[in-house]
C-alpha cells in the first residue's frame, strides 16, 4: 500500500507496517501560507505519492492531541503555495474538524466534529477538477 509513498519532512520517530503508518510528530512543525499571521510554514509531515488523474484515498486515524493545534488528517499537495489538509486540529482546548485549503494563501475552517476526534476516518476524491472531503465516526460515508 505504501511502497511508492515518499515523505516530505521526515519526522525523527515513525514506523511503517504493510497498512499501518505510525508517526510521533516533531515538535513545532506545520503547512501554513502567507495569511495576516505573518508568518509562512513548511515543515509539517506529509507522506504521500504522486497521482495522475483522479482518485480516493481513506485513512483511519487515531491521534493523541496535546497542544495547541496538535492535528492529524490527509492532504493533497500540488506544491509548497498550492494545497489542503483536513482532519481534527486541536484549537482553544477543542478538538475540532477542519480544513485549510492554500492556493498562494491559506484559508483555515473549521467546525464541531460529532464523535472520538482520537479516532475518525477521513476521506479524500479528486475527479475531473473538483476535490470532496468527507469525515466519517465509523468509516461509512
Amino acid at each position: 500500500m505504501f511502497e511508492q509513498c515518499r515523505w516530505l519532512n521526515e519526522p525523527g520517530r515513525w514506523a511503517l507496517t504493510p497498512d499501518v503508518l505510525t508517526v510521533t510528530t516533531d515538535q513545532a512543525t506545520d503547512f501554513w501560507r502567507e495569511t495576516h499571521y505573518g508568518f509562512t510554514r513548511d515543515s509539517g509531515h506529509f507522506f504521500g505519492r504522486e497521482v495522475h488523474g483522479g482518485f480516493t484515498a481513506t485513512l483511519h486515524v487515531r491521534a493523541r492531541y496535546e497542544t495547541l493545534y496538535d492535528q492529524a488528517g490527509i492532504m493533497v499537495r500540488v506544491d509548497e503555495a498550492t494545497w489542503i489538509k483536513a482532519g481534527i486540529e486541536l484549537s482553544d482546548g477543542e478538538a475540532l474538524l477542519g480544513s485549510v485549503l492554500t492556493i498562494g494563501q491559506s484559508d483555515w475552517a473549521t467546525g464541531p466534529f460529532p464523535g472520538d476526534a482520537s479516532d475518525f476516518w477521513i476521506r479524500v476524491t479528486v475527479e475531473r477538477g473538483v476535490l470532496r472531503l468527507q469525515a466519517s465516526t465509523d468509516g461509512q460515508y
